[in-house]
């Protein structure tokens, strides 16, 4: 390459620098959302039975719907600055993650000690999974390693 060619090749450097803000964000929010996968999959229980999580852990998985629910969408933005995001899409993800008590008809059925119950007043502990798996990651550094892989593949297709 000669001089006169080097402002057309920074040109096209800096063109795939600028389109892999959306890939490289979504490389990060599917390695979030896995994580978050993960996490909600750690242990479990079956319907109608007492959650094996103490208050403070991973909520006990039971059907699966909040970590099917934990979803990636995205990206959005453009010239070279984009965001993507990541979040639970089921009503109760927020009761899970910061607990809350509820009041009212019969809430909670569950077979114990031979017998069926009903609860009028339930309480759920905070068992958050959003933010400790937030808190993983990033003190982990596997989002920047994350975003390195990708920024690299997607600049210098390697």
């Amino acid at each position: 390459m000669d001089a006169s060619e080097l402002p057309g090749y920074l040109a096209e450097i800096s063109g795939r620098v600028s389109s892999a803000a959306k890939p490289v964000v979504m490389a990060m929010a599917e390695r979030y959302e896995r994580e978050v996968k993960r996490n909600l999959s750690k242990t479990s229980h079956p319907r109608f039975t007492r959650t094996p999580s103490p208050p403070g852990g991973f909520p006990s998985l039971m059907t699966g719907r909040l970590r099917r629910s934990v979803l990636a969408a995205g990206p959005y933005g453009g010239g070279g600055i984009a965001m993507a995001e990541v979040a639970p899409h089921t009503i109760y993800a927020g009761v899970q993650e910061y607990g809350h008590t509820m009041h009212g008809r019969p809430l909670m059925h569950f077979y114990n000690m031979g017998r069926w119950w009903s609860l009028e007043t339930v309480h759920v502990p905070s068992r958050p999974y959003m933010r400790p798996t937030t808190a993983e990651l990033v003190a982990s550094g596997s989002l920047t390693v994350e975003a390195e892989a990708a920024f690299e593949v997607y600049v210098w297709h390697h």
